[in-house]
């Protein structure tokens, strides 16, 4: 799926624009040749508001705005929601500027990463059985 002029593109669309985007991941576009930017796409996202005003909270928006490759595990305003009463009006508060960016810039990986890389790293790492395959 790519996001173009604030439409989404679906991949015969993609084929006859001559426009890629690597499986599972967005990019905006403005014109042929744009850049891919994830701040873009997470302020046009319906479902990313509260990331947005976290990284904005944070003063941290140019991490977002890098030109990458950069992986974003970006939690939906869903996400937030099912956190503990309080917990996001607090983190946004000036005080607690500081541990805002350090919770928001572990959501953020330089690189691009797919699924299949980022489970198997998390098995690597882990005796989980719930995501690993057992050998």
């Amino acid at each position: 799926m790519v996001i173009k002029e604030g439409k989404v593109l679906q991949q015969k669309q993609l084929r006859k624009k001559k426009l890629s985007s690597p499986a599972g991941q967005a990019f905006l576009a403005t014109d042929e040749s744009a850049i891919p930017k994830i701040l873009g796409i997470a302020i046009g996202s319906p479902d990313h508001k509260i990331l947005v005003a976290a990284f904005q909270a944070a003063g941290i928006e140019n991490v977002l705005a890098n030109n990458g490759p950069i992986t974003v595990f970006a939690p939906t305003d869903a996400a937030f929601a099912a956190l503990l009463e309080g917990t996001v009006e607090n983190l946004v508060k000036p005080k607690n500027k500081a541990t805002l960016g350090r919770i928001l810039t572990f959501h953020a990986a330089l690189g691009s990463y797919d699924v299949e890389h980022i489970v198997g790293e998390i098995c690597k790492r882990s005796q989980s059985t719930r995501v690993c395959k057992s050998d």
